[in-house]
């Protein structure tokens, strides 16, 4: 297999019985949730998680176990001029965009690996592994041991909404 890449495609030609075949990947919009791991610099990959998309008179949620987050203005639009109904869903959403808080989801830290300007906090949702990207400060230090119990939560502006059968962004 050959690969050709340019700064905003993929270019995989694929040869079958002395024919090429091309498809060309665009990687520079989070047109699915495939795409999108290779769209953003993050310190690491995206965490996706299965959620629920609620519309309700004119705004959209989107549920994750417990927690409730209203989505941006700007997404609202969009899912509104595409007609998109509540449905179950795939939320992206990456490991700095994710905050510790007093709400939210309920995890358990399970380890923590140690950088020189953040901290990569891995915490299980159930068995679902998710990864928090956080500052270092001696705060973090002296209060999150693995083992510990916290919640997190995200601003509804920096998630992404994809749908779950296709894997394609509903919130573009």
């Amino acid at each position: 297999m050959n690969q050709k890449m340019t700064k905003n495609t993929s270019r995989f030609e694929l040869g079958a019985s002395g024919r090429n075949r091309e498809k060309t990947f665009s990687f520079d919009s989070a047109e699915n949730s495939f795409n999108y791991q290779f769209t953003k610099k993050s310190v690491t990959q995206m965490n996706f998680f299965d959620a629920k998309l609620v519309e309700y008179s004119g705004k959209y949620f989107v549920e994750l176990g417990k927690a409730k987050v209203e989505l941006s203005v700007e997404k609202e639009r969009h899912l509104a001029l595409n007609n998109i109904k509540s449905q179950d869903i795939l939320l992206g959403v990456l490991p700095e965009h994710i905050e510790l808080r007093d709400y939210g989801v309920v995890a358990k830290i399970d380890h923590i690996e140690v950088h020189e300007f953040y901290q990569l906090m891995h915490i299980m949702v159930g068995d679902h592994d998710v990864i928090i990207a956080i500052p270092n400060t001696e705060t973090f230090y002296n209060n999150y041991k693995p083992g510990n119990i916290v919640k997190f939560s995200f601003n509804g502006s920096l998630v992404h909404v994809f749908d779950k059968k296709t894997g394609n962004a509903l919130d573009i």
